[in-house]
């Protein structure tokens, strides 16, 4: 049996632009998402561009009180998230997400929040670290943020997308 999919709505966050809209223009007009990394220091890396996202601003989707708890890649898919809903033109009100599910991929989740926490015992010497940096640590943590923001009850999964770009050759990854 074969089952139908249908995308409801589009939530983007990324250096091309916020929102779906915003991507989608960038894309026609040929805009790089690539530029000078300007959120942590670059000196000693082998480059210093990437696929930075500058524009965003979490407290325009999510309570500023509640930001400190969430690394920022949980920021970005759970406003991602919400632009989807939006989007679609849903509302957890209508009791539509009870059953629902997430699913997102990731290379390697919260580095931010790893590496914070290597600050804290290297710096300080000492492992007592915060439970909310901890927290953000899982590679889980992301999808179960947005489960929780929507009430959802499905299956909550995180995919590893890292090396996505190797393919399989007999004799091993390549790129």
């Amino acid at each position: 049996m074969s089952k139908r999919v249908v995308i409801t709505g589009l939530g983007v966050i990324s250096s091309l632009g916020i929102g779906w809209h915003a991507f989608w223009e960038s894309l026609l007009q040929g805009r790089s998402g690539i530029g000078p990394v300007t959120g942590f220091d670059t000196h000693d890396q082998f480059t210093h561009n990437g696929g930075e996202v500058k524009a965003f601003r979490p407290e325009e989707f999510i309570d500023p009180g509640r930001l400190p708890g969430l690394s920022r890649a949980s920021q970005m898919a759970l406003a991602a998230a919400i632009l989807a809903v939006r989007d679609a033109l849903l509302s957890p009100g209508e009791n539509l997400f009870g059953s629902g599910a997430v699913c997102i991929g990731t290379n390697i989740g919260s580095v931010q929040s790893v590496e914070r926490i290597d600050e804290i015992i290297v710096r300080d010497r000492t492992y007592a670290i915060d439970r909310l940096l901890l927290a953000q640590v899982p590679t889980n943590t992301t999808a179960a943020v947005i489960s929780r923001e929507f009430g959802l009850a499905g299956p909550c999964l995180m995919f590893s997308t890292a090396c996505a770009a190797r393919t399989l050759h007999p004799i091993g990854f390549s790129w």
